[in-house]
């Protein structure tokens, strides 16, 4: 696996900030090229659906809650892997047409730029499953030479997608006024682990049910398993419910006019909580930030190109 490339500077694009810069918010995590098929319902085990469209997209959950938070007006940063292809291009252009620092891009000779594969139905449910490739041969020692950026941010968000120990790497990198925040997708990564260092875990219901080990588990049962001072369990169109301080709160969801495509609304919620919190708004007001953000996402197609940006959101979001 090789070093951040340069090669993007030599093409005259001054693509980064730098390690020397302070940026709002670092997301370590992937970036995958999403395929798409839509068609009236999605299959059972051992069935073939015919589907009606196939489309190309950007997506990872790294590369999707970067692009969510820039979006929002916070300066970004994204230490992902790429593989030397097509796809790690295309990435890159995405990144540069999104403002996002690539400073910490590691470039993969041996391994493919990621991939998902998502199904979506006319409800706008979705099955997705993904390939990490180069993303997932990061290592610690790819991090640590992120640690300048992450020291000094004011969030951190990291995933399920990349090896847990490098998210854990991140995580301790922190400081002393970055807020962590853990997307814990897929949970199965995160299970067990100590989460000691994390400030805010994001769930959704399947994810903190894992996590606690308990049926229906709430935002309080799930701080209480893992030791994370504040859960926002994100419960869909039923809203969300933030623990915090000790203290039980609820912020209903934003109602989309139409839903068209669930893929990718977490990663938009997420992204807009971690803008809003390097923008100095309060957690329940960066969560507030958060919903509209996802409801506007679900009204649209993809990932990526679903996300909002600050001015389509309510004034005073």
């Amino acid at each position: 696996m090789g070093r951040p490339d340069c090669s993007v500077r030599e093409r005259g694009r001054e693509l980064s900030a730098g390690l020397g810069s302070v940026v709002d918010v670092v997301v370590v995590g992937a970036y995958t090229r999403d395929l798409y098929m839509f068609g009236e319902r999605l299959p059972r085990t051992g069935e073939t659906v015919n589907c009606r469209e196939f489309v190309e997209s950007d997506g990872g959950k790294g590369a999707n809650q970067a692009v969510a938070a820039a979006r929002l007006g916070a300066s970004v940063a994204l230490v992902t892997g790429l593989g030397r292809d097509s796809a790690g291009e295309r990435a890159v252009q995405l990144f540069e047409r999104e403002g996002i620092d690539t400073s910490c891009v590691v470039w993969d000779d041996r391994e493919p730029t990621g991939a998902g594969f998502i199904v979506v139905d006319d409800a706008g449910d979705q099955i997705l499953t993904t390939f990490a490739g180069a993303s997932g041969r990061i290592t610690s020692a790819d991090v640590i030479r992120a640690r300048p950026l992450i020291e000094r941010a004011r969030v951190l968000i990291v995933q399920g997608e990349l090896p847990v120990e490098v998210s854990l790497e991140a995580i301790a990198m922190a400081g002393p006024s970055t807020s962590v925040v853990v997307d814990p997708s897929p949970a199965e990564t995160w299970i067990g682990c100590d989460m000691a260092g994390v400030h805010i875990l994001a769930p959704n219901e399947h994810e903190a049910t894992l996590l606690a080990g308990c049926a229906d588990a709430s935002a309080e049962d799930l701080a209480m398993a893992t030791g994370v001072p504040c859960v926002v369990l994100h419960r869909g169109a039923m809203g969300v419910e933030v623990y915090s301080d000790g203290k039980n709160s609820f912020v209903p969801a934003v109602s989309a006019p139409r839903v068209v495509d669930t893929t990718g609304a977490g990663d938009a919620f997420c992204g807009a909580i971690g803008a809003g919190l390097a923008q100095g708004l309060s957690l329940l007001a960066a969560v507030r930030l958060g919903t509209q953000a996802a409801a506007i996402s679900v009204s649209r197609r993809y990932c990526i190109p679903s996300y909002p940006r600050r001015f389509e959101l309510r004034k005073g979001a």
